[in-house]
């Protein structure tokens, strides 16, 4: 597969608090990803098509929160993938939308 005539970029989560993520791509991805994000400061929102390397197209949402609406980052679930508790906090979440308390989907920050 020649991957140079794809916008490549595979984004990994952290798996903890403190760790490391990555984002890994090709030249088009990186520079698609690098649009996205220009647009959505411009704009206050935008979104990309990419792909993995394995060709399984995927969007890329991307949110700037104003003055005005940047404490709801405390709404929605931390972006880790491990989780540590049982308890539905930000720290501590099972991906629980029937609480009302529960912190939401970042998907719920975009119109």
């Amino acid at each position: 597969m020649d991957y140079n005539d794809e916008k490549l970029v595979q984004i990994y989560a952290q798996q903890c608090h403190h760790g490391t993520s990555y984002i890994v791509g090709n030249l088009q991805g990186l520079k698609e990803l690098r649009d996205t994000i220009d647009e959505a400061i411009k704009t206050g929102q935008s979104e990309a098509l990419l792909c993995p390397s394995d060709n399984e197209l995927y969007d890329v949402k991307i949110k700037m929160l104003n003055p005005d609406e940047v404490d709801k980052i405390e709404f929605i679930e931390m972006p880790y993938t491990e989780q540590f508790g049982p308890k539905n906090e930000n720290f501590y979440y099972e991906h629980k939308t029937d609480d009302l308390k529960a912190p939401y989907p970042p998907s719920h920050l975009f119109k």
